[in-house]
């Protein structure tokens, strides 16, 4: 089977080829006979500049002869028009010499299309002598083909009949062995089950496990404190359980009460560690200590922790005052038996003197500074002097001067209070404050030039894998006797 789309389509494109090597030949014997007649008459006669330029031509020949004729042959009227002559000659000389040069081009071109055509109908000839060629062979080949395709489905066509014919010959089916029923099924297998299972889920299982502490961006530990943070780590206070709480059937004890009926209790003792922290870095000429107490979020056990370490470092011997800084909240009061009626707002505002708004621990022989009441004010009472005149009596009467602030990333004074401290203790609870949290806190106070002395954590739970075995608190039940709960 051949192919005739390329011939015919070769075939039309002769043929108008052909129509337009007609055309050109004619035009190109056109150009050729104006051309030929160009040049043998002097060329281009029959131009209107050149008409112009004879008339012109004429008309100063026949004022030339006026003029010799009156004038005489030396008038300067005479050399004018001489140069006119001149001018219109070389005019009329270059006029026609373009005509030529226009006429020869338009032949050149008319020969130039007419080779091209010939060109490329010589081509389409070359190409269409050589799919005539192919066609022929393509023709054979396809013949042989067919050939082979009939031997070949006649050779199947007996092969496949042999086939049907041995079978049909040849016995349905012959009993080599007898069947025996299997002792157990061997379809689902069991043990491999298991196994698979098994391995399934312990590798299920520690993947979980990876991925939990991956995505778990709680700090649990010291070394999560010092690695995250970029922080010094100080202590991790116990948290405090309802039962070790409950002193009797009916009374129940707040954590800041703990530490006064049982001093020589575990979460007392970390408390001490504090305490030894804030005397290490008191400079030793230094007459008191200013130490404000943050937290990065509510919640956090900062309170709590403040009141309990002033009352521990009361029991020590220190004088202590504990002053509420959370304008917004005053949890501290909680420590009092009654509410106080002035309070660290008055004593800022001027309408109290220091001395009056001190309210001494019924417990200890820490003191208090407390607030009246929660306080929302628009202006900023700790960034003015009178604060810093604050500070300066207390440090007067006191060793060290304890600031329960509000929390860094929720109200600015916390932020204010922290720069203007001695120290700065940053309080982090265990297994629920974020890394990212108490990195902004941390942040945040390192650009205000706080002096960040460490960090805490609080209501801490001894589980596996939650603390360092280079801790100290890693050891608890080792020397559980040396306390008494």
């Amino acid at each position: 089977m051949t192919d005739n789309g390329g011939s015919n389509a070769t075939g039309q494109e002769l043929q108008t080829l052909a129509g337009l090597l007609a055309q050109a030949q004619s035009e190109a014997a056109q150009r050729t006979a104006e051309l030929a007649q160009a040049r043998s008459q002097g060329n281009s006669e029959d131009s209107p500049l050149l008409t112009e330029l004879g008339r012109q031509r004429a008309d100063l020949i026949r004022q030339k002869g006026d003029i010799e004729g009156r004038l005489g042959p030396n008038h300067p009227q005479l050399q004018t028009i001489n140069r006119q002559l001149a001018d219109i000659g070389a005019q009329i000389s270059m006029e026609k010499g373009r005509g030529s040069a226009e006429i020869a081009s338009r032949a050149r071109a008319a020969q130039a299309r007419q080779g091209a055509i010939q060109a490329k109908m010589n081509q389409l000839q070359d190409q269409q002598a050589n799919q005539t060629r192919e066609s022929v062979q393509a023709d054979s080949m396809a013949r042989d083909v067919d050939a082979k395709r009939r031997v070949y489905n006649e050779l199947a066509q007996q092969q496949e009949q042999s086939v049907q014919e041995s079978r049909t010959a040849q016995p349905v089916g012959v009993v080599v062995a007898r069947a025996s029923a299997p002792d157990s099924p061997a379809i689902p297998n069991r043990p491999l089950i298991l196994m698979l299972g098994t391995l399934i889920g312990v590798f299920g299982g520690v993947a979980a496990v990876f991925g939990a502490e991956s995505f778990d961006l709680r700090i649990r530990s010291g070394k999560e404190v010092e690695q995250q943070l970029r922080t010094p780590f100080v202590a991790a206070v116990p948290r405090l359980t309802p039962a070790q709480l409950a002193l009797g059937e009916d009374q129940t004890v707040l954590p800041w009460d703990f530490v006064y009926f049982k001093p020589m209790s575990f979460y007392a003792e970390t408390l001490r560690t504090v305490r030894r922290t804030l005397k290490l870095s008191r400079k030793p000429d230094a007459q008191s200590s200013v130490i404000a107490i943050c937290s990065s979020v509510p919640a956090e056990g900062k309170s709590n922790f403040a009141a309990s370490l002033g009352r521990v470092m009361a029991q020590s011997g220190d004088r202590v005052v504990l002053v509420d800084g959370d304008l917004r909240r005053s949890t501290l009061n909680e420590l009092m038996d009654s509410s106080p009626s002035v309070g660290l707002a008055e004593v800022l505002t001027g309408d109290v003197d220091l001395a009056d708004a001190i309210v001494a621990d019924n417990l200890t022989s820490l003191d208090i500074l407390p607030l009246s009441e929660a306080t929302f004010r628009a202006d900023d009472l700790f960034d003015q002097d009178k604060f810093r005149e604050i500070l300066e009596q207390l440090r007067q009467n006191y060793q060290y001067i304890l600031i329960d602030t509000p929390p860094i990333l929720a109200v600015n004074d916390g932020r204010v209070l922290a720069s203007i401290a001695d120290h700065v203790l940053l309080i982090v609870r265990w297994n629920s404050t974020v890394v990212h949290a108490a990195r902004a806190s941390t942040a945040r106070l390192r650009e205000d030039g706080a002096a960040l002395l460490g960090a805490v954590l609080t209501m801490f739970e001894r589980k596996p894998g939650t603390i360092d075995s280079t801790e100290a608190v890693y050891y608890d039940k080792a020397y559980s006797h040396y306390y008494v709960e």
